[in-house]
């Protein structure tokens, strides 16, 4: 019986505090104090002083570095048109630290063909044709446009080459050959710097010569020697052009 007594004092107990912390007893003058937002306000002491203090970063803290590549280096910048060296070396000259460089010059050799042609019709190339191989002369024949209907009869890296193997064929009695040139020889430069940084080369790239122009890290045998920081006289080296003589098929 006490047991039970107890159990169910403990449940009203319960109940009353539930009911009392629920505010269900306040017309009966009993219900927890509440405060309210402005009487909260009103107890700070000097609201308007607060502020928000960030923590400060630990003693020796600094920012993460960033990784740059701002040390000098060889650069190996091409092709350049031989029309814009002068106007590069101008600018070359006006760098703020002076670096070594070089203008090499690398030329591609033209392209000179023995021709025959162009005929009015397939009928004169067909026995032009048959002329040719009966003196035993090797021949092509011609598809593009500009040059058909005609015979090529061996494409050279020369003009020279290319007027003595007329003369050749001029012995074996071939007399309305020519010598055609299909492209002229072709000279374009590649510009070394010796040391550039990053800011020298962000200058350089805005050139009108260098804008959108290859650059590379520079082999050891190509960097102008010494390192100083004064600007030698340019050097200019000339590549020498090929002269053997292509086939005839070179010419397509």
């Amino acid at each position: 019986m006490i047991a039970r007594f107890l159990v169910l004092l403990l449940l009203l107990a319960n109940a009353v505090w539930w009911g009392w912390s629920q505010g269900w007893l306040a017309p009966l003058g009993f219900a927890p104090a509440r405060v309210s937002e402005p009487e909260r306000i009103a107890q700070q002491q000097n609201p308007e002083a607060l502020r928000i203090v960030r923590a400060a970063p630990g003693e020796g803290a600094s920012a993460p570095a960033v990784p740059t590549d701002t040390a000098p280096r060889c650069w190996r910048v091409g092709p350049i048109d031989a029309s814009q060296t002068d106007a590069l070396r101008a600018a070359l000259a006006q760098l703020e630290a002076k670096t070594a460089w070089r203008l090499d010059a690398e030329t591609q050799p033209g392209r000179w063909m023995v021709y025959m042609g162009r005929y009015a019709d397939t009928e004169t190339l067909a026995r032009k044709q048959a002329e040719l191989r009966k003196r035993n002369v090797p021949f092509e024949v011609l598809r593009e446009p500009a040059l058909a209907p005609g015979l090529s009869l061996g494409v050279h890296t020369t003009e020279a080459d290319a007027q003595a193997a007329l003369e050749r064929l001029s012995e074996r009695g071939v007399r309305t050959a020519r010598v055609l040139t299909l492209q002229p020889p072709l000279t374009r430069y590649w510009l070394t710097l010796n040391t550039a940084d990053d800011t020298q080369r962000e200058r350089l790239q805005r050139l009108p010569a260098l804008a959108q122009r290859t650059w590379q890290n520079c082999p050891e045998a190509t960097a102008p020697a010494g390192g100083s920081s004064a600007a030698p006289a340019p050097e200019v080296v000339a590549s020498a052009a090929a002269s053997s003589a292509l086939p005839a098929s070179a010419a397509r």
